[in-house]
This record gives C-alpha cells, sequence and structure tokens, in this order.
C-alpha cells in the first residue's frame, strides 16, 4: 500500500509505480522517478538514488536511518507550484555509519519524504524529521 499522496503524483506523471521490479535486499518496487541525471526508487524496504552525472548509486534500508534532514521550507513550496522537475534540493540521511545527502527534485521531495516517513513508522520506528 503507498500513501495517497505517492499515488497523487504518480497519477500525475511525476514517476510510476514499479511493482514488478525488485531488488534482492530492498524488496518489492513501490515507485520510480526517472531525470536525466538521477534516478530514485522508493522499494518496500528501502530507498535507491542513482546520480548519473557523478555515476553514484545510494542504497539505504530504511531501518538504517536516524534523522532525516529536510530542506523543503515554506518560500520553497510555494515555489514547488511553478518549479520543474529540474529544480533539486537536498535530503540528508544521518546514518549509524554517517551523513548521506541526495537531491530530489522539489516537484517530488514532499511525496517521497511522507512515504518514506510511512515506511518507517511500518517498522515501528519514529524517526525524527529535522528542517534545515
Amino acid at each position: 500500500m503507498i500513501t495517497k499522496e505517492l499515488a497523487f503524483i504518480a497519477g500525475r506523471g511525476f514517476g510510476q509505480l514499479i511493482p514488478t521490479f525488485s531488488d534482492e535486499r530492498l524488496g518489492r518496487g513501490v515507485w520510480e522517478f526517472k531525470e536525466a541525471d538521477a534516478l530514485i526508487r522508493l522499494l518496500e524496504n528501502g530507498v535507491q538514488w542513482t546520480d548519473r552525472q557523478d555515476n553514484r548509486v545510494l542504497e539505504v534500508l530504511y531501518s538504517e536511518i536516524i534523522e532525516i534532514e529536510s530542506y523543503l521550507t515554506g518560500p520553497r513550496i510555494s515555489d514547488a507550484m511553478k518549479a520543474s522537475a529540474n529544480d533539486f534540493i537536498p535530503m540528508k540521511f544521518v546514518l549509524e555509519q554517517g551523513v548521506s545527502e541526495v537531491h530530489i527534485p522539489i516537484i517530488v521531495y514532499s511525496a517521497i519524504l511522507i512515504e518514506m516517513n510511512s515506511r518507517i513508522k511500518r517498522l515501528g520506528r519514529v524517526v525524527p524529521v529535522r528542517q534545515c
């Protein structure tokens, strides 16, 4: 089951549901967003980012996340209505082994954050989201 926010943005053409995709570690696919420079996949057990410019892949299990640092602010939310998929803002994950930063298209940022929090809560955990 996915959040209504994720279903809404997928229905509007921002990403697509990927129930047939599967990863041994991260589980069955939920949703992905492809852009020229990045690929973002939300899966049952974690998230995967591919930065095509840096040839970097980041895979994080939801159970590994200690804290999320969100850079989505009030002014950025109002800008999201006129933003293109090419406008990215950072999201940082505090993990036991360090901090990882990814850049998320502003148009899908809040839906990704909500979906990740929903999946973390299903694990019986609460992960603080700190506004930066």
